[in-house]
C-alpha cells in the first residue's frame, strides 16, 4: 500500500513539474513574441526619424584616393635561403599582432521568424549569387514605387516608403542565411545590392543604391548614401583596410565607395547623420566556409613531381566567383580563411600519405619543395596588373603565384597535415611564415600566446 502511494504522489509531482514546465514555455513564448513586436515598432519609429533628418541638405566631403598595397619589391624570381646567414636563436621583434576580433552579432531579429511565402502580401524574387539562385520573400509593393529625383527630399520619402513596408521579412531572410549557410557580411551585401537590382532593373533615380543602404542599416551594418554628380553611391565601413577605393572619414570609420573605384573629380555629397540604431562596419573575413551550393565543383588537376602523381583537387565554383569578387585587402583575410570542406579533404587524402614516415622537420621541408618546384611563380603584377593575395583554394585556379600566396597555401597544409600552429609575417616587402615545431630547432625565433 505505501508502495502504491509513493507512486501515486510521484506521478502527481511529476505532472505538476510537466504542467508548470509548460505553463512557463508559454510564457516565455509570449515574452519573446511581445518583445518582437515592442522591437518591431522601435524599428519603424528609427526609420521615420532617420529619413526626416537626411531630408536636410547634405554636405560636400572630402574624398581621399585609395590606398595601394604595397607591392614592391617583389622578387622577379622566387627568395633562396643566403646559407651562409648566422642564426642568432634570439627572439624576433615584432611591431604589431592582429588579434582575432569576436565574431558575435545580431541585427535584433530572430532568424526562426518566416514570412508566409504563399501570402498575397509577399512575392518571390529570384537573385542570382555566384551562379546560385536564392528566392527571396519581399513585399509585393516593392518594386513599384520610386523616387521622383535624386534630392534629398526625394531621397527621404523614398525611405520612408521603404520603412512603411514589410522590409523585416527580408531581414529575417539575410539572417538566416547567415546562421543556417554562414555567410558572412560580403555575402549578405551581395545577396543585397542582386535583390535591389532584381527590384529596380532601371534604377532611374538610384533605386538600387537607396534601397541597398536601407536594407544594409537595418542588417545592422554601417551603410550610407553619397551623391556623385547625377547618382547616388552606398559607402560603407570596414574593420579592415580596403585598398584601391577611395573613401571618406566620418565618425572615426572610413567609408569606402565600394561599388566605384575612383570618385573622380566630382564632389562628394553626405549627410552626416548616424542611422540612430546600434550599427558595426563590415568584416570580411571567412571564419566559417560559406555554403553556397552542393555538388557544384570544378575538378583542377595539379601534377606534382615532388608528390610523384597527378593531384585533383574538387573546389566549388560559385565560391571561387565568390574569391574573385572580393576588394583588395590585407593578407591575414586571406590566410585567416576557412577551407572549403573537399579541398581539405583533398590534402587530407592526397598530401598527408605522403609525410606519415617522415619526421617532422623533413615533413615540412617537403611540403616547402612542393610549393618550390611544383608552382610556377610570377607576381602579382606580371599576372594580374595589380596585387591580388589569393584565398587558399584560389592556387589551384591561376597558373601562378607569389610569395605571400605560397605562405598562405604553406600555412594550411602545415596546420592539416601536421597539426602545427602557424604565424604569418608580414613585412614591408615580403611575407614569410613561422611555424611552431614540437622539434627544437637551430634559427631565429618569436613568441606568441606563450609559444
Amino acid at each position: 500500500m505505501k508502495r502504491l502511494f509513493l507512486i501515486f504522489i510521484l506521478i502527481v509531482v511529476s505532472s505538476f513539474n510537466a504542467l508548470a514546465q509548460d505553463d512557463y514555455r508559454k510564457k516565455f513564448d509570449s515574452f519573446t513574441e511581445a518583445a518582437q513586436v515592442r522591437h518591431s515598432a522601435f524599428r519603424d519609429t528609427v526609420n521615420i526619424i532617420f529619413a526626416k533628418s537626411i531630408s536636410a541638405e547634405w554636405e560636400s566631403v572630402n574624398t581621399n584616393d585609395g590606398l595601394l598595397r604595397s607591392n614592391t619589391p617583389d622578387y622577379a624570381v622566387p627568395p633562396v635561403a643566403d646559407a651562409t646567414y648566422s642564426y642568432s636563436n634570439k627572439p624576433i621583434q615584432v611591431s604589431d599582432i592582429i588579434s582575432p576580433i569576436p565574431l558575435t552579432w545580431s541585427s535584433g531579429f530572430s532568424s526562426e521568424q518566416r514570412a508566409d511565402t504563399n501570402s498575397k502580401l509577399y512575392k518571390q524574387c529570384d537573385v542570382n549569387l555566384y551562379g546560385v539562385a536564392y528566392s527571396i520573400s519581399v513585399p509585393v509593393q516593392f518594386g513599384h514605387f520610386h523616387p521622383d529625383g535624386l534630392s534629398e527630399n526625394s531621397v527621404s520619402a523614398f525611405w520612408s516608403k521603404l520603412g512603411s513596408c514589410d522590409y523585416k521579412v527580408i531581414v529575417t531572410q539575410c539572417e538566416r542565411l547567415r546562421t543556417i549557410n554562414k555567410f558572412n557580411d560580403w555575402l549578405v551585401y551581395q545577396l543585397i545590392i542582386g535583390l535591389a537590382e532584381t527590384l529596380f532593373p532601371n534604377n532611374i533615380h538610384s533605386e538600387q543604391e537607396i534601397f541597398s543602404a536601407f536594407m544594409l542599416n537595418q542588417l545592422g551594418l554601417m551603410a550610407r548614401l553619397g551623391r556623385l554628380d547625377n547618382r547616388l553611391t552606398c559607402l560603407i565601413a570596414s574593420l579592415q583596410t580596403i585598398y584601391c577605393r577611395d573613401y571618406v572619414v566620418l565618425d572615426t570609420y572610413p567609408f569606402y565607395l565600394i561599388s566605384d573605384t575612383q570618385a573622380t573629380n566630382s564632389s562628394l555629397y553626405t549627410y552626416r547623420t548616424e542611422f540612430p540604431q546600434r550599427l558595426r562596419p563590415f568584416d570580411f573575413r571567412l571564419p566559417q566556409m560559406p555554403i553556397l551550393e552542393e555538388h557544384n565543383d570544378n575538378i583542377y588537376t595539379h601534377h606534382s613531381s615532388v608528390m610523384g602523381k597527378d593531384m585533383y583537387f574538387y573546389i566549388s565554383t560559385p565560391l571561387l566567383r565568390m574569391y574573385n569578387s572580393y576588394p583588395q585587402l590585407d593578407v591575414n583575410v586571406y590566410a585567416s580563411a576557412s577551407l572549403e570542406f573537399n579541398f581539405r579533404q583533398t590534402i587530407i587524402n592526397q598530401i598527408k600519405p605522403a609525410l606519415e614516415n617522415m619526421t617532422e622537420i623533413d615533413a615540412i621541408n617537403h611540403l616547402l619543395k612542393y610549393l618550390h618546384i611544383d608552382f610556377k611563380y610570377r607576381t602579382d603584377i606580371e599576372q594580374f596588373g595589380y596585387e591580388k593575395p589569393f584565398f587558399c583554394e584560389e592556387n589551384y585556379k591561376y597558373s601562378y603565384n607569389d610569395c605571400e600566396d605560397r605562405v598562405i597555401l604553406l600555412a594550411q597544409m602545415i596546420k592539416v597535415t601536421l597539426g602545427l600552429d602557424t604565424l604569418i609575417l608580414d613585412f614591408d616587402n615580403h611575407v614569410a611564415l613561422g611555424v611552431c615545431t614540437k622539434t627544437k630547432i637551430r634559427g631565429d625565433y618569436l613568441t606568441y600566446n606563450g609559444k
